[in-house]
């Protein structure tokens, strides 16, 4: 009896430590996900597990593999885990770089440690999302300065076309090599800045470029862009011309100035024709290179003269003349663009714009100089057709903004 006893205790100490063995042998280490992602612009944490608290501070090493490459798609906090005593759970965090390379991922793999086994995640895959670079560029390669100039810069993704930070994003901008022109002299640049600065949540800046002289041979600005780094590079527009014009003025428009293109036929045609096709039958284009207006000052008065014989005269009338502001309009005979058009006041016009039918009244009109000066377009807003048209007039109520009337003249040298 006594051996049997003997036994049965022998038998349950075994057990015991069998026991006490297979809960060493079940211990585990696993990363907490088999697969993470580490976004472009933010870090990222991996975690080790254990499957129970440890009794004293472990450190699991592990290795580092994949087509990513570290210090140049990303940087690790640490080589190894550390699992302080009592604790179950380690971190390690994942910091990203510039990482615009595609198809980049980074494998971490637990390496063995005494006392413990590796669980089923013991290799952990991390895909690093692509950043994606921004384009930067002005909104113009071009834009007289008259008076004062809006001259502003976007950004955008080059994949997704979109830029949104909390942060403000400074893009410096540098005086070009062809500019002529003296800052302070004949431009200033308001607050003196050096840089475009987009705000939080938007995605262009803007600066105001102010005209002080026109001088001769002094008479250019040129305005180039800077990357602000790497992650950026330029899109259609990194360098501006701005040709230094002063606003309009009767020094610029005296003289003679010869009729030489209605500019409004295609986009008439194209807006109107298919409605009202009898609209367009009598359009004021009858006109021609004899048809001349005349700017001249008379005892103290900006005045037109008109010496025509074409459809222009049906409009046009000898009248003082008053030289307003200058604004951005938008082109809409050209769908696209926007440019600096001065407002004219003229005394007397006919809004009917007929031989036949005359309604003399005071009005405001358009113009603006192109091609260096040497031609002058004058654009017609404020008109009430009756001879063409008439239906897209009552159509809109007589608001003809979209339906400007624009005419070309080319200054006549004597």
């Amino acid at each position: 009896m006594k051996n049997i006893w003997i036994f049965l205790l022998t038998l349950l100490t075994y057990g015991m430590l069998s026991c006490h063995d297979d809960n060493n042998d079940d211990a585990s280490l696993s990363f907490g996900r088999s697969i993470y992602i580490l976004q472009a612009n933010g870090a990222l944490e991996v975690e080790l597990r254990a499957d129970g608290a440890v009794e004293e501070q472990t450190v699991v090493k592990f290795t580092v593999g994949g087509s990513a490459v570290r210090g140049e798609d990303y940087e690790l906090s640490a080589d190894e885990f550390v699992l302080e005593a009592g604790q179950d759970r380690a971190k390690i965090q994942i910091q990203p770089k510039e990482n615009y390379n595609e198809d980049r991922e980074i494998r971490l793999e637990l390496e063995p440690v005494a006392g413990f086994q590796l669980g089923d995640k013991r290799v952990v895959i991390i895909p690093i999302e692509t950043k994606e670079q921004m384009i930067i560029s002005f909104e113009r390669d071009w834009r007289e300065l008259e008076d004062e100039l809006i001259v502003k810069v976007t950004v955008a993704g080059a994949v997704t076309g979109k830029y949104n930070s909390t942060e403000p994003l400074s893009i410096p901008f540098v005086i070009g090599n062809g500019t002529t022109a003296e800052a302070g002299v004949h431009y200033e640049i308001e607050g003196d800045v050096h840089a475009f600065v987009i705000k939080p949540g938007e995605d262009k800046a803007e600066i105001k470029v102010r005209y002080l002289l026109v001088e001769e041979g002094h008479d250019r600005l040129e305005l180039a862009l800077t990357l602000p780094d790497e992650s950026f590079y330029f899109g259609n527009y990194n360098e501006m011309e701005i040709p230094i014009v002063g606003p309009l003025s009767m020094n610029k428009l005296a003289g003679k100035w010869t009729y030489s293109a209605f500019m409004c036929q295609d986009y008439m045609e194209m807006l109107v024709g298919g409605d009202f096709p009898d609209d367009l039958t009598a359009l004021p284009t009858n006109n021609s290179a004899t048809d001349i207006l005349e700017f001249v000052t008379e005892d103290g008065m900006d005045m037109i003269k008109v010496h025509m014989t074409g459809d222009l005269r049906n409009y046009f009338r000898d009248t003082e003349i008053h030289i307003g502001s200058t604004g951005e309009e938008y082109l809409w005979e050209t769908l696209t663009d926007l440019a600096l058009v001065t407002s004219v006041r003229c005394d007397k016009v006919n809004l009917h714009f007929s031989p036949n039918q005359v309604k003399e009244e005071e009005t405001t009109i358009g113009m603006r100089l192109v091609e260096g000066g040497e031609v002058l377009e004058i654009r017609i807003l404020q008109y009430e057709p009756i001879e063409f048209l008439y239906d897209t007039y009552e159509m809109f109520e007589g608001d003809m903004e979209m339906f400007p009337l624009v005419f070309r003249f080319a200054k006549v040298k004597e």
